[in-house]
């Protein structure tokens, strides 16, 4: 069986398979979340939101949650669309593409957790709700809504197109 590209498994994945790639707990608020926000709005939420409440950032950063969203943009872009870096997970994740299967986003959260610095159970919401993005672009490819997602997300933060530092 021939493993499907990440343009056509994506086109056959619904929000709904998405959503339920994630634990229940994670799926019903992000389910709420999404009822009132759009996609982008909820995933810097969900990272904004996650972690100590109490303590300042590091180095007294405001914007984390954007910057995690730009980084994250910026790994799955790395992930999906490039042709460098990733090789083997790449490989990985086309493989399990393979028969039909619906986009992990606990494997693609894994893959990229250490390379963002958060942990892949927090990352995976975050995860889902960018490929969700893409669900909704259309005709548009996966590699296509990215970049367009990561160029809104840079413009309303106006942080510059190289990597976030978080």
């Amino acid at each position: 069986m021939t493993a499907l590209s990440f343009d056509e498994a994506l086109r056959s994945t619904s929000e709904a398979d998405l959503l339920s790639s994630l634990p229940a707990y994670q799926a019903s608020v992000v389910s709420a979340m999404l009822a009132s926000r759009p996609p982008e709005e909820v995933a810097k939420a969900w990272l904004e939101s996650s972690g100590q409440s109490d303590t300042a950032p590091f180095g007294g950063m405001k914007k984390t949650g954007e910057r995690l969203v730009q980084n994250t943009l910026i790994e799955m872009q790395n992930l999906l669309c490039s042709d460098s870096g990733y090789e083997e997970e790449r490989a990985q994740l086309k493989e399990s593409l393979g028969a039909g299967k619906v986009f992990s986003a606990g494997v693609i959260a894994t893959v990229l957790s250490p390379h963002i610095g958060i942990a892949a159970t927090v990352l995976a919401p975050a995860v889902v709700l960018i490929l969700i993005v893409a669900t909704r672009a259309g005709q548009k490819t996966l590699c296509q809504s990215l970049a367009d997602t990561l160029g809104a997300v840079e413009s309303a933060s106006n942080a510059p197109n190289d990597r976030a530092e978080p």
